[in-house]
């Protein structure tokens, strides 16, 4: 951990295009996805519009040694449903601390803070995934307490998707169907 910073959490201003869009885009090239300056600003003018089915939250630094404003972290987060009974589930699609400043509480700050934002929407539950190979995040996530789940998530691609709508299968060729046991 090279920088200390002071940080609240909070809902982002619609004058804050800038730095949303400057956090989203570091979360997206973190992991790997090329992204655009436009898209990243496109994505934020959704949120902060209201034409995105996700919620968002920041962490602002409040000072240390990050200037005050920056945003040092994001969550976004959407209710699904249906949950258990039939209740809304919040889900957690993405969760994303600039990585020099990992360790000093923003997830857990940006986790508490989506948790309230559940309850205050009638959710029972809140649920979210990682990969198998984020050592950091699952063990930042079991130390908030949180257990991992039974679930396998599955992903389909662009490609896959357009394959899958057409053909029922989304591999790049459909699997035959055995005939029955005789």
């Amino acid at each position: 951990m090279s920088q200390t910073v002071d940080f609240v959490v909070r809902a982002p201003r619609a004058t804050e295009a800038g730095p949303l869009a400057a956090v989203l885009a570091a979360m997206e090239r973190h992991y790997d996805v090329a992204v655009t300056d436009d898209e990243a600003a496109a994505a934020t003018a959704r949120l902060l519009g209201g034409h995105a089915p996700a919620r968002c939250l920041v962490a602002v630094s409040a000072g240390g040694a990050v200037p005050e404003g920056v945003f040092v972290g994001v969550a976004l987060f959407a209710p699904l449903f249906p949950g258990a009974r039939f209740r809304d589930v919040m889900y957690l699609k993405d969760l994303f601390v600039l990585p020099e400043l990992r360790g000093q509480g923003i997830a857990r700050a940006l986790v508490a803070a989506v948790a309230q934002a559940a309850i205050d929407a009638g959710c029972e539950r809140m649920e979210w995934v990682t990969d198998r190979g984020n050592a950091l995040a699952r063990a930042a996530y079991r130390g908030m307490g949180v257990a991992e789940g039974d679930r396998v998530t599955y992903r389909v691609g662009a490609q896959s998707l357009a394959r899958l709508a057409a053909t029922g299968h989304a591999g790049d060729q459909p699997r035959r169907r055995r005939p029955p046991p005789r």
